[in-house]
């Protein structure tokens, strides 16, 4: 059975044609879940498809919960040996070690919207904000908004929810939970598009352990939720 329906890989192809539009700002993605579900040989002429498309970003949804009995959709994918750095995972709650590594490994991304991973019970909001996935985890990491039924499309208040969030389960202020703003304003950019399409985005340095160890900080503007004082 294909789950994409007869319509769905005509009318991308059509798109694909097209794309990209206003002057190379807006590029075409791909965002399916029925990846594992579908047969082999459907599959792989989906990601031949993708691939002469030129598609630089896909996405699929996926956050551990307890209603999944502990799968891992991430490991099964990477197990169908799909996942690569084009893929950008929706929410991504609750990772596991095994998720986390793939992420890394293979130059991964994961977009959280606290608002949404929060009112559905998904687990801690941001991957980032945990200690114990290696500290090179937060540079896979991103924040985003969801559905306008359930959250705003102001960014920087999912970043400050993010926070609150990790602060109240935490009982603390220190440690990752300080560069919201960082995932927001340069990892949110890299993960949608290559670093060499935005060089003019270099105000504000990103911050990891490597860029720590040369010395560089972020910097915050004066509504910023990362800033101590507020």
């Amino acid at each position: 059975m294909n789950s994409l329906g007869d319509h769905v890989l005509p009318k991308f192809d059509e798109l694909a044609a097209r794309a990209p539009w206003a002057d190379g700002r807006v590029t075409l993605g791909f965002a399916f879940d029925g990846f594992r579900f579908i047969p082999k040989e459907t599959l792989q002429a989906l990601m031949k498809k993708l691939e002469e498309n030129k598609v630089q970003l896909i996405t699929y949804h996926y956050s551990r919960v307890a209603d999944e009995g502990g799968t891992s959709q991430t490991v099964e994918l990477h197990d169908l040996g799909i996942l690569d750095d084009r893929f950008l995972v929706s929410h991504g709650g609750n990772p596991s070690q095994q998720d986390a590594d793939i992420y890394k490994q293979l130059g991964m991304h994961v977009s959280s919207t606290p608002s949404t991973e929060l009112q559905m019970a998904m687990g801690s909001p941001v991957a980032a904000f945990r200690d114990d996935l290696g500290v090179d985890m937060p540079q896979c990491c991103s924040l985003g908004i969801d559905c306008h039924s359930n959250n705003s499309a102001f960014i920087p208040g999912e970043a400050r929810l993010g926070l609150q969030s990790a602060r109240a389960s935490r009982s603390e202020v220190s440690g990752r939970i300080e560069n919201p703003c960082t995932w927001v304003q340069i990892y949110g950019m890299l993960i949608s598009r290559p670093e060499t399409e935005i060089p003019r985005q270099r105000s504000i340095p990103p911050v990891g352990p490597l860029h720590r160890r040369r010395g560089i900080q972020p910097r915050h503007h004066s509504r910023c939720p990362c800033r101590k004082d507020r």
